[in-house]
């Protein structure tokens, strides 16, 4: 899956994944899908034709075979490492089939190559889950079974982060915001203000957080 120049950038060479404190700084692309996930430091991901997206911990990149990228580390190689899993595309599309329908072509089919972050738990569990392959040598069942679990188990964080993002704002909502930009607000007290949505206050206290930043 690696050039000899990629592979001494790397912590451990694994055909699953690997621990990366140091990347080519020339665009490349690649033959599988690759999960990129940053474990510490910053980063920029830069692609031909698009705009340079900053990276810190907690971001994950979804890159799709065809995807003409270099990551370049904004932090010293020291204080950086992010995690590359690797995913041929034929068992991508069976673990996206059994999750989704057309999640798989979500993917391959957006404009630019899909982003996410977790949470500190969620990356340090899978950051621990993904060292197991540090002792792996090269592939077998076993090791087959557990990278296509991990995979699906990123995949459905994914899939949570943009259900949450997507979430449809109730009008009642969205109308009661949008009156609490009225300076004349500002002197009312919290009853009052609640009054104007035409609901109680235990009904509208979580309804924000829900949808709003």
């Amino acid at each position: 899956l690696l050039s000899r120049r990629q592979r001494q950038m790397c912590i451990r060479d694994s055909v699953y994944t690997n621990l990366i404190h140091s990347t080519p700084q020339n665009y490349h692309t690649h033959t599988f899908w690759e999960f990129a996930l940053i474990i510490t430091g910053k980063a920029a991901n830069v692609m031909l034709g698009a705009p340079r997206v900053e990276l810190t911990r907690g971001d994950v990149m979804i890159f799709r075979p065809r995807d003409c990228h270099y990551i370049r580390p904004l932090t010293h190689q020291l204080s950086y490492t992010h995690r590359d899993v690797y995913v041929s595309d034929e068992s991508m599309r069976k673990i996206c089939d059994a999750l989704g329908t057309n999640l798989y072509e979500t993917l391959r089919d957006a404009p630019l190559p899909s982003r996410f972050r977790l949470d500190e738990i969620e990356l340090i569990n899978l950051n621990n889950h993904f060292n197991y392959f540090l002792n792996v040598g090269g592939r077998n069942p076993a090791a087959d079974a557990i990278h296509s679990a991990l995979t699906g188990y990123m995949l459905g964080l994914y899939l949570k982060s943009t259900s949450l993002s997507e979430k449809t704002m109730p009008q009642w909502l969205s109308n009661f915001l949008f009156e609490l930009h009225d300076p004349k607000v500002f002197t009312l007290q919290i009853p009052e203000i609640i009054e104007k949505s035409n609901y109680c206050l235990l009904y509208t206290s979580p309804s924000p957080r829900d949808y709003a930043a």
